[in-house]
């Protein structure tokens, strides 16, 4: 199945919102998206993805993405209105045909963030999204290094961990798919982090269970 999927630039949240709610209605949005069987094989037709004022469009075909678009700008201009394409991005499984708003291209990416969540037709988007959460997270640990790294007491430092740190490393796990190597990664960040709390060095042979009953830490496996 080929898929056209994009995530727009819109106008300000209220009016935007208002905007996408009378073209989607009055232009048939739905019968240009795209279907999609859920769990008990009910045939379901997407054509937007919207939350608050991030919204993705999908389309099987160029040019029902493009009549959206079309149809979208439209109605922001009676208004007053632009979107903005230079922050509107494009992404296909299929062939990159040129689309385009009011004579603009629109750029084509590979991947996008969407919602905080690495979004891809690659075949390793999961690790990649894991690997580039490890690497939040430890940005994210840094940024605390006065607390974690300071001489103040491992409750407090557990509550920064648990608060701050694990959700930045276990963002939006309920999607990715749990191989034996995510695993690792999640694991190896957690004890890494734990050693670097306690100012543990490898050197020091300390078991990662005897580290866990001492930090007291959330599992980040149990978050999912």
């Amino acid at each position: 199945m080929e898929i056209y999927v994009t995530e727009i630039s819109p106008p300000p949240r209220k009016l935007a919102l208002r905007i996408y709610f009378i073209v989607t209605s009055e232009y048939g949005f739905l019968a240009m998206g795209t279907e999609i069987m859920d769990s008990v094989d009910f045939q379901l037709v997407y054509s937007t993805l919207r939350f608050a004022d991030d919204i993705a469009m999908f389309s099987e075909t160029a040019t029902g993405l493009e009549q959206m678009f079309q149809n979208l700008a439209s109605e922001s201009n009676k208004v007053g209105l632009e979107m903005n394409t230079s922050k509107t991005k494009i992404m296909t499984n299929s062939i990159e045909t040129p689309i385009s708003i009011e004579g603009q291209n629109i750029e084509y990416v590979k991947e996008y963030i969407y919602l905080g969540k690495l979004t891809s037709f690659h075949s390793n988007r999961n690790e990649n999204e894991v690997d580039r959460r490890v690497n939040l997270a430890w940005r994210n640990y840094w940024a605390q290094k006065e607390i974690l790294k300071g001489d103040y007491s491992l409750k407090m430092k557990k509550i920064i961990m648990d608060s701050c740190i694990l959700p930045t490393l276990t963002y939006s796990s309920q999607t990715w798919i749990f191989t034996n190597t995510i695993k690792n990664k999640i694991r190896s960040c957690q004890h890494a982090m734990e050693r670097s709390i306690l100012k543990l060095r490898r050197i020091d042979k300390k078991r990662n269970t005897d580290i866990r009953n001492k930090t007291k830490l959330v599992d980040a496996h149990n978050i999912q």
